[in-house]
């Protein structure tokens, strides 16, 4: 596999226009994984409830070219401060715990808006939940005005013994925003994914504070030594004084 392989993911930061550039003849795969609020997956319909989170894999496959697909084909546009690429393609990004949260959400709401703008064809299918037998689900349009917007949300039915979901059939729990994850998964024989196989993360320095700093423990140190040397000799002058002065009067009452 050549180098333009090895990199597998093209990626622009720092663009103004957010985006995920996707070529033609693109065909999409779903995989779609539930949680409970433990993080413990969920196979059973009789679980999920309003706690219940979920992650899509979209598994991008291209269908006219050959194996692997050309990768001009998709590019992420990003804006993204404190990210310095690495020799080995990676991208390394210093961020706290809540601007990576809101990074990765940005990315989720980029791959979902893909999927709602590019695979249209491929909203409102019902899809089986693997290793389930009374859980399908479908990927819907998700048009609301929440701060967040993943651009599609996940609608979950209750199907017993792998029924189809019927016409008009309530869902009984739909995933949007915050709750559901989306992962592209790049070319399915290689399955090659931007947030954990591309991405790699560090905290911010913590900035030093002069407590920790050993020169200034010295420092202070010494100092409280020398402030303890002259409350002793204070002490011990204050005595001295004291007694001297308390013989001078001693003598004058003699004389």
């Amino acid at each position: 596999m050549n180098d333009d392989n090895e990199k597998k993911f093209n990626i622009i930061i720092n663009e103004q226009d957010e985006k995920v550039d996707l070529g033609k003849n693109f065909s999409a795969q779903y995989r779609l994984t539930l949680f409970d609020k433990n993080d413990m997956e969920i196979k059973q319909a009789s679980k999920v409830n309003n706690e219940t989170t979920a992650v899509l894999q979209v598994f991008i496959k291209n269908n006219v070219e050959k194996f692997p697909d050309k990768l001009s084909d998709f590019t992420y546009q990003l804006r993204i401060k404190n990210c310095k690429e690495l020799p080995n393609g990676k991208c390394k990004i210093t961020a706290s715990v809540e601007e990576r949260k809101k990074i990765l959400s940005k990315i989720n709401d980029l791959n979902g808006k893909l999927v709602r703008d590019y695979f249209t064809n491929d909203l409102g299918v019902s899809h089986p939940l693997t290793g389930s037998d009374d859980i399908k689900f479908k990927i819907e349009s998700n048009d609301g005005d929440q701060e967040v917007d993943r651009g599609v949300r996940v609608d979950i039915y209750s199907c017993p013994n792998n029924s189809e979901i019927a016409p008009g059939q309530k869902r009984i729990r739909g995933i949007a925003n915050e709750k559901l994850d989306i992962d592209l998964v790049w070319n399915r024989h290689i399955q090659f994914e931007l947030k954990e196989d591309v991405l790699d993360w560090e905290l911010p320095e913590e900035p030093k504070s002069i407590w920790t700093n050993p020169w200034f423990i010295g420092a202070l140190s010494l100092i409280g030594v020398i402030a303890l040397v002259g409350i002793i000799f204070h002490r011990k002058i204050r005595d001295w004084w004291k007694k001297r002065k308390e013989k001078k009067e001693a003598q004058l009452e003699v004389f």
